[in-house]
């Protein structure tokens, strides 16, 4: 009889909370706040996501585009052979048999300013980069020749 006792105690015990609600306070607050950094390879998926869908906008609008221009194109061909019944020519018969204009033979004397010291001549174009050489050999071959004549005198 005790172990019954013992055991419907048990049982009144286990019951009583839940027919009781007991009202529990927090021992403490905690917050918790999280930040997301995407990673490199979500940041390449939003992105070609984005590519995406902005492709499909251009190839839409395109399409679109041609739709319109081929309406215009065949509402101006409607429009031309209301006008003028069999079509007009649009290029002059000829236009490819014209002749070039003579060139006039240019003097000697141009040609040579031209081509020695003339704005576009060889020797303003090779010259300020030939210049720097030029000096370098000069200086080297003074130096090498002549260096003697750039000694200190000896100490008195």
């Amino acid at each position: 009889e005790k172990a019954e006792d013992e055991g419907v105690a048990k049982e009144s015990d286990a019951e009583s909370p839940s027919k009781e609600a007991k009202l529990q306070l927090p021992l403490c607050t905690l917050s918790v706040q999280l930040e997301y950094t995407p990673s490199a390879n979500d940041k390449r998926d939003s992105l070609y996501e984005k590519l995406n869908e902005v492709s499909k906008r251009k190839a839409a609008a395109i399409e679109k585009l041609r739709q319109s221009a081929a309406a215009v194109n065949r509402a101006k061909m409607a429009e031309s052979d209301e006008g003028k019944g069999k079509g007009g020519n649009v290029v002059k018969a000829g236009f490819l048999n014209k002749s070039k204009p003579e060139a006039k033979a240019v003097p000697f004397w141009k040609r040579w300013y031209e081509k020695t010291i003339g704005p576009q001549s060889m020797m303003w174009v090779v010259g300020p980069i030939a210049k720097n050489y030029v000096i370098f050999i000069g200086c080297s071959v003074f130096f090498h020749y002549k260096g003697d004549l750039l000694a200190l005198p000896p100490p008195v």
